[in-house]
């Protein structure tokens, strides 16, 4: 589908003198090999014949599924990059334009890092514990410090500690809502000078952002495992192509 067509139009002559292009769309044929192969190396992490023979649920690899998320992204965005390059060309300097894109930066960082602590969450099949309410967490700020901390070395918590896995993806989600606040707070400030097409852009983060939230909670207080979760992961993959599209906009 990818390959076929790429190889036509490269022995066409179409991207002749556009060799960073060339090299774009290369990549992005072997990030979707790499996609594929890691895909099949997570589900056979779940084909455990134990758990077959046991009929038992089958479950795949916390880190498999979260290295297969985090391929997805880095391909996802390497298209929204080359295709918005190709067509949206670079702002002009405007007052506060460093200010708004470090923001934008910083913010599309930390909401990679909550996807991808979301599918621990989803792989520990941590979304079953503490859904009697949001935010709080069996009537506290945060679980009682030994169970966020029962494996050694302590950092293990964070990727195989169910409970400590749903803590951090918590902490994670605040900070990425957080730091799209703040975005708006520097795009908004006396000075600064945004450009429409930019605050139009920001404007629908806004809302990726209040739905992105949203389907979390639900997620968390319904236990919709399959649906809830589903939509919660596409929905951060939406938000991050926007947070990289505002990014592209501001040059």
């Amino acid at each position: 589908v990818y390959g076929i067509p790429m190889v036509y139009f490269l022995s066409r002559g179409y991207f002749s003198g556009h060799p960073i292009l060339k090299a774009g769309l290369a990549g992005l044929f072997m990030l979707g090999g790499a996609q594929g192969a890691l895909g099949w190396y997570m589900v056979k992490s779940g084909l455990d014949p134990k758990l077959l023979d046991e009929k038992k649920k089958a479950s795949v690899s916390a880190y498999r599924l979260a290295a297969h998320l985090s391929l997805a992204f880095l391909l996802y965005a390497s298209m929204i990059r080359i295709g918005m390059g190709l067509r949206l060309p670079a702002s002009s300097a405007f007052p506060g334009k460093f200010s708004v894109q470090s923001m934008s930066r910083i913010s599309t960082g930390v909401m990679f890092t909550t996807a991808i602590s979301g599918a621990f969450v989803a792989g520990l099949d941590a979304g079953m514990l503490y859904s009697d309410g949001f935010p709080l967490m069996g009537g506290r700020i945060t679980p009682p410090m030994e169970e966020l901390t029962t494996l050694d070395p302590w950092y293990r918590n964070l990727f195989e500690n169910p409970v400590a896995a749903q803590t951090w993806h918590r902490v994670m989600a605040g900070t990425t809502t957080c730091c799209i606040i703040l975005t708006n707070v520097v795009a908004r400030r006396p000075g600064a000078s945004v450009p429409w097409v930019v605050k139009k852009a920001l404007w629908v983060v806004n809302g990726a952002l209040v739905l992105q939230v949203s389907l979390g909670v639900a997620t968390i207080v319904t236990c919709l495992l399959y649906t809830s979760d589903a939509a919660d992961e596409e929905d951060s993959v939406d938000l991050g192509g926007r947070r990289i599209l505002k990014i592209k906009k501001k040059g």
